[in-house]
């Protein structure tokens, strides 16, 4: 992968992750946690490029394909209502 499919892919893991987490809980606490395992080994890989747009780099884990669809699904569901991402108050 490249660092601008890196960025994008963790983008789109985060946005599904907090869809997931505002609407219905479409996902299961143990299909969350491979989303952040996913999202964990993409952050180290972008460390890895350093911001070398040329080189690419594999990450060390990625969901299943069976959980790759269901994320699919949910960005599709994103996409139809125009969903945003909620920013984040701190209650401090």
């Amino acid at each position: 992968m490249k660092l601008e499919q890196i960025n994008t892919r963790i983008e789109l893991l985060r946005d599904v992750f907090a869809y997931s987490l505002l609407h219905n809980r479409t996902l299961s606490v143990g299909q969350r946690i491979c989303i952040s395992q996913e999202r964990a080994a993409l952050l180290t890989c972008r460390e890895d490029l350093n911001y070398d747009y040329n080189t690419k780099v594999t990450p060390r884990y990625i969901v299943p394909n069976h959980l790759d669809l269901k994320v699919k699904i949910i960005e599709q569901k994103i996409i139809e209502t125009n969903w945003i991402k909620p920013k984040y108050e701190s209650p401090f």
